[in-house]
């Protein structure tokens, strides 16, 4: 462990905004050679994503994203992290609330890269292509993969005829995945809980909707 160097009145004094908002109170220096404390880093990677216009240039999806008032201030950000599972995890806005928007107490949690792998929704832009859901080259079918989120090994699921139905095979993986999470004692955080219920249901959803769009094709 670090030993920590107490800061100097004149170089307390020095110090600028982080960002032109966020307010370095610590005591100590944050910032020994190779050493940065990791408070501090991930206070400031946080500032930065937020207030940083050349980070949002790189990362458009933070423009608009703000940190709530008491986390500007270091000392109040560190002793709520102090208080999480932050070693290895990554610090996470949205997975709780949706489209959030704003670093806090309220809204914020640590996750390991395994859950924000598994709540990372993406598709083929260029194609237009549900998440894990792929077209076979040469051909007309789709495949699906899935991913057990415990070692974030892909998983082969099938090639179906359709898109639908590889969507349909991708979300039923998903879904099983997400009720093993959330049911084995895995799940430790209440705003994580609730994250995995909201996604089941939504996608139990769309489950139900693309059943119907089969049941449909097939009777044609």
């Amino acid at each position: 462990m670090v030993k920590l160097l107490p800061a100097s009145k004149q170089s307390i004094a020095k110090r600028k905004p982080i960002h032109g908002v966020g307010i370095n109170d610590a005591w100590y220096i944050t910032k020994v050679g190779s050493w940065r404390c990791p408070y501090y880093s991930r206070w400031r990677n946080m500032l930065g994503r937020c207030y940083s216009k050349p980070y949002q240039e790189r990362n458009p999806t933070y423009i608009g994203c703000s940190v709530s008032k008491d986390w500007l201030l270091f000392s109040t950000f560190r002793s709520w992290m102090e208080q999480q599972d932050w070693e290895g995890n990554y610090l996470d806005k949205d997975i709780a609330y949706v489209g959030n928007k704003v670093y806090s107490v309220g809204t914020c949690m640590f996750v390991t890269p395994r859950v924000n792998s598994m709540f990372i929704k993406g598709n083929n832009l260029a194609r237009r292509l549900p998440t894990n859901v792929s077209e076979v080259a040469n051909s007309n079918k789709y495949s699906a993969k899935g991913c057990d989120g415990v070692n974030r090994v892909a998983r082969h699921l099938g090639v179906f005829d359709s898109i639908d139905a590889a969507e349909f095979a991708a979300l039923s993986f998903k879904v099983e995945v997400f009720r093993k999470e959330s049911s084995k004692g895995l799940c430790k955080d209440g705003l994580l809980l609730s994250a995995y219920k909201r996604e089941i249901v939504i996608m139990e959803k769309r489950k139900e909707d693309l059943k119907l769009i089969l049941l449909n094709s097939k009777e044609k």
